[in-house]
């Protein structure tokens, strides 16, 4: 066990290094036990999201999977 108690995680594309999320603080730290990990701070990081363009993402993403995967026994297609 490299660290205990996360609740995500990802690891840098090399696997040096890795930021997880402990509650609701977020660490990075090397890929191997007993790293010292050094907490993020988060307070100043803001997400922008334009709704519109979110909504439409949505829409073609929920669109996309009930084409892929609707099954009907009586469909010839």
């Amino acid at each position: 066990t490299v660290v205990s108690g996360i609740t995500s995680f990802r690891l840098a594309a090399d696997g040096a290094k890795m930021l997880y999320q402990r509650g609701s603080n977020w660490f990075i730290a090397a890929a191997k036990p007993k790293a010292k990990p050094v907490a993020l701070d988060t307070r100043s990081l803001r997400v922008f999201v334009e709704p519109r363009k979110e909504w439409a993402e949505m829409y073609r993403d929920a669109w996309r999977i009930e084409r892929a995967f609707f099954y009907s026994p009586t469909s010839t297609a």
